[in-house]
Order: structure tokens, then sequence, then C-alpha cells
């Protein structure tokens, strides 16, 4: 079935998860979906690209520590874990927040990826949503470069032009606490690895966002009095949906 999804390969697969996918198929079914597009400008970057980077940038500063690193300051070795979510899944979350009060302008606003690796979520919400701009922040600079790889082929693809046109899609190199996202009408960060300290300051610089924003975080809730958690899913790990009350 062309429609199966690859979160069918992740273990600890239970009934939200099946109802989840029932979901994304019915809606490709009836409007069509673009995973060919993003497979095509993403093919040669596999998960295990942005891992390998990733550990042979922890191996090389493995002695000497990361102090003094540009864009590093404060940050420790577990901040720079690598992970990376499945197109299915960011098309399920997106669906959630459409649902939520406030979601469907929210799409059509601001999304910032914190953390985004190679680049692929940021493609994946260039498509997916409405957004007028998409943009990741990455601290290590060869995910980075990767990452401005595929924004290169974005711009020159007839197709990902048509479908979106006039879309802003970036890459900034640098850290998210010295990056200014406060424009972001849709936040996500796979922070699940982010240490204690990165989470604090993630949250508090998240309360710069307009109210009503959306903030997306995996395994943990965002460390804020200033959003609520709106929805859930329960994919290869949990997903929590915040809006900003204030």
């Amino acid at each position: 079935n062309e429609f199966l999804p690859d979160v069918l390969g992740y273990e600890d697969f239970d009934a939200e998860l099946m109802e989840n996918i029932k979901q994304v198929v019915a809606h490709r079914q009836r409007k069509g979906g673009h995973k060919d597009l993003f497979e095509t400008i993403t093919c040669d970057c596999p998960l295990t690209l942005g891992k390998r980077l990733s550990l042979r940038f922890r191996a090389e500063h493995e002695e000497g520590g990361i102090e003094g690193v540009p864009h590093m300051d404060g940050l420790v070795d577990i901040d720079l874990t690598y992970g990376e979510g499945p197109y299915e899944s960011f098309e399920i979350i997106l669906g959630k927040i459409a649902h939520c009060e406030g979601g469907s302008q929210a799409l059509e606003g601001v999304f910032y990826d914190l953390g985004s690796g190679t680049g692929k979520l940021v493609v994946a919400a260039a498509i997916l949503g409405s957004f007028k701009r998409v943009c990741g922040i990455e601290v290590m600079e060869d995910l980075h470069q990767v990452a401005t790889g595929l924004q290169a082929i974005w711009a020159q693809n007839d197709e990902a032009q048509a479908l979106r046109p006039g879309l802003q899609l970036e890459f900034l190199h640098t850290g998210l606490n010295e990056a200014d996202w406060s424009d972001a009408t849709i936040c996500l960060s796979n922070c699940m690895c982010f240490s204690p300290q990165l989470l604090k300051d993630m949250a508090l610089q998240a309360e710069e966002m307009p109210s009503g924003a959306f903030f997306v975080t995996s395994g943990v809730p965002l460390m804020s009095n200033w959003f609520e958690v709106v929805a859930e899913a329960m994919l290869e790990h949990p997903y929590y949906i915040h809006r900003k009350i204030g």
C-alpha cells in the first residue's frame, strides 16, 4: 500500500498510533500526498547520516569538551544527541494542531525547528503546512551544511516552487539560545535528550512567542506556566502540543 506510513517500523505500536495512521491514510486518499516530493528532496539525508555526523563531532571534542566552540556556550554533550521523527509523525502532529483553536492560523505563519539537524523536518513543514516562512536552527556546523544543501535543492525543484511559491525556507547555524525565534507561530523541538538547563532556557525563551502560538516537544512537556498542553500524540515517542495562553 503506497499510503502505508514508515512509523509501522517503530516499536511500541499501539491502538492510538494505529488510529493516527488511519487518519493520515484517509487524508492522503482524499487529497493526495506530497511525500514523494519530500523523499526526492531529502533522499541523500538518511537518519544514519545525521547520527554519524553528530557522533563524529562529539568524538572529536570528547577530550577537550565543547567549551569555546562557536555557539556552544552553556551546552553539554547530551544536548548534541541526534534524533529526528518521521514525516508521517509530523503530518499527524500538524493535523492535531489544525484541529486546535487558532491552529489553522498558526499553520499559515512561521515555523521553527529548534535543533533541526539535517533539515528534513523543515522541508516537511514547507510541504505539509501553508507557512510563510520555515526555519531550522542547528548548532553543529556539519549538520547545518547538509541542511543548506536541502535548501538549494528546494530552490531548484520546480514542483516545490509550484507547491509553495514565495515560501521563505532557511537554516541558521547558531544555538537556539542565540537566535531570535520570537515570531514563531509553531515551534518544534525534538528535545527528549536535552539537559535540564537547556530545557529551562528553551522554555524561558518560548515565552517571547506571541499569544496563541504552538510549541511541540518530544518526550517531555515544555517547562513553562505560559503554555498549556492542548493535545498529545503517542507515536514513536510522546509528543506534547502546547499553546501559549499569555
